[in-house]
């Protein structure tokens, strides 16, 4: 939404949560400015948080839309929505954020329990947003990566910029595709064609693990970004990229704004409910009788302790 100038600044709302004191004084701030407000609609997109459904409730808002677990065994969020949806598993989470809107406009379900009576829009009719940066941001992000390798790889004719995104911190360590791999991976690629540059990608907090990786490969044509963007640099690094390989996160997701090809690892997930829609991704899972094992059931609290559905994924699939 930043991103696109879908919604002002001054819409976006935030509660602070890394400090109990400044979560309260922040909380009645957001409160008081949605009363203030008069904002008549709140959609509750969590599944079965109890502090959201309150949030929603305490809101004022005389539409509340959300998850009510009715007679199923999930957790108890109280009575507390006007519009009261039941949990689908089997429709990707795309449709299921669609159809918390579409139910607040729907009077014929006013009485009717659950109110998600609705026909689910297909996938391949939901529209994906895009972005184009300014030309700016642009020549920024080359200028970022002419520092990264000490040349204008974008003069160089047939260049293919590929991004890996190794997820070195990820708080799901299950979700990671071992690091080795992807140093493999990057020695492929470097061999295959030498036209072919790497940038590894990481947060801020990733920094030491991907430059230790970044040390490790040992290569003129492969540089490291953890750290070194802002997230609208980051994005502007997808659309000047040519592939992106990540394992089930973020970045996965974040790529649909441009047209940039992209590999996306799935173990414990499913890419079924959280798959990317863009034709552009290429989604690699195995598919295990266990998978997805980190889900709202469970409160993505997953008894792995060894990941197979990752370690499943060789090399030789992600290059090919």
């Amino acid at each position: 939404m930043y991103f696109l100038n879908i919604i002002p600044d001054k819409n976006i709302l935030i509660i602070e949560d890394k400090d109990f004191i400044k979560f309260i004084i922040s909380s009645m701030k957001v409160l008081y400015k949605i009363r203030k407000e008069k904002i008549d609609t709140c959609i509750d997109m969590e599944f079965f948080s109890r502090a959201s459904a309150i949030f929603s409730y305490l809101s004022g808002c005389k539409n509340r839309v959300g998850l009510h677990r009715f007679n199923a065994e999930q957790p108890f969020r109280g009575d507390l929505m006007t519009h009261k949806v039941n949990h689908n598993p089997h429709i990707h989470i795309s449709q299921y954020y669609r159809m918390l809107v579409d139910v607040v406009f729907e009077d014929k379900l006013a009485h009717e329990r659950p109110h998600n009576k609705l026909e689910i829009i297909d996938k391949e009719k939901i529209q994906l947003p895009s972005y184009t940066p300014d030309e700016s941001l642009i020549q920024n992000i080359k200028k970022i990566i002419y520092d990264e390798f000490k040349e204008d790889i974008f003069s160089i004719k047939d260049k293919k910029l590929v991004l890996l995104n190794p997820n070195a911190g990820d708080l799901l360590p299950i979700r990671k595709w071992d690091s080795e791999n992807y140093i493999e991976l990057a020695y492929r690629l470097l061999n295959y064609d030498k036209n072919i540059y790497i940038l590894l990608t990481g947060a801020p907090s990733e920094r030491d693990a991907v430059e230790a990786m970044r040390f490790k490969i040992n290569h003129s044509r492969v540089g490291s970004m953890a750290g070194k963007t802002s997230f609208k640099d980051l994005i502007t690094l997808y659309y000047v990229s040519d592939l992106l390989v990540t394992n089930d996160s973020g970045p996965g997701h974040f790529t649909t704004l441009t047209s940039t090809r992209t590999i996306v690892l799935f173990g414990p997930e499913t890419p079924l409910l959280f798959g990317s829609l863009s034709k552009n991704v290429r989604t690699i899972w195995k598919n295990l009788g266990c998978s997805p094992c980190v889900n709202v059931y469970n409160h993505r609290f997953s008894p792995c302790n060894n990941s197979i559905c990752m370690k499943s994924i060789t090399i030789d699939e992600v290059f090919h």
